[in-house]
């Protein structure tokens, strides 16, 4: 029995619903990793709602990547930023499914590092608090956050307050976890 005129629009759009939901889909469309000379920085690709997917760089100058596949397949993917140039530099990874021949894009970029901010609920740490948990997040020349800082080695220097009514020294107001 054929549906009636009046739900071919309501059935169709219930169709393309299902249908993309269970598409297969990247983590992120866009990745942005900040440029180190010494260490790359790494960020982990995947395909949700999987198959089997053949990965692919259009500049491999720019990043690298690494994975684990079976059989020349995976359905994740680790991204490395191996750029030399401090200045924005851009390259295309595409998964391709090896059996419905679907094809994924990733953009990625590397730039350089033009801000840093430290994340926290609090600016001063006392002895005998409770400890403190934050973060930092960087940011490129035009305000973009990266999307991560994996692999950037980070030099921490602490220093003790003087002229308030008790000095301590930074080892016993920080514990590293």
């Amino acid at each position: 029995m054929p549906l009636p005129r009046a739900l071919h629009v309501p059935f169709l759009a219930l169709v393309w619903c299902v249908v993309s939901l269970c598409a297969s889909r990247l983590n992120v469309p866009r990745v942005l990793l900040p440029y180190n000379h010494h260490t790359p920085t790494n960020f982990t690709l995947k395909v949700y709602n999987g198959g089997c997917y053949k990965w692919e760089c259009s500049r491999q100058e720019v990043a690298l990547l690494a994975g684990v596949e079976e059989d020349g397949c995976a359905n994740e993917v680790v991204v490395s930023a191996i750029s030399r140039s401090p200045s924005r530099q851009t390259a295309i990874i595409l998964a391709q499914d090896s059996g419905s021949g679907d094809v994924l894009r990733c953009d990625v970029l590397v730039d350089a590092i033009h801000n840093l901010e430290i994340i926290t609920t609090t600016r001063e740490l006392y002895e005998e608090e409770a400890p403190e948990a934050f973060e930092v997040q960087a940011y490129d020349s035009l305000g973009n956050q990266f999307s991560t800082l994996e692999g950037m080695e980070m030099i921490w220097e602490l220093e003790t307050l003087t002229g308030q009514e008790s000095s301590a020294g930074p080892q016993s107001v920080l514990r590293w976890v």
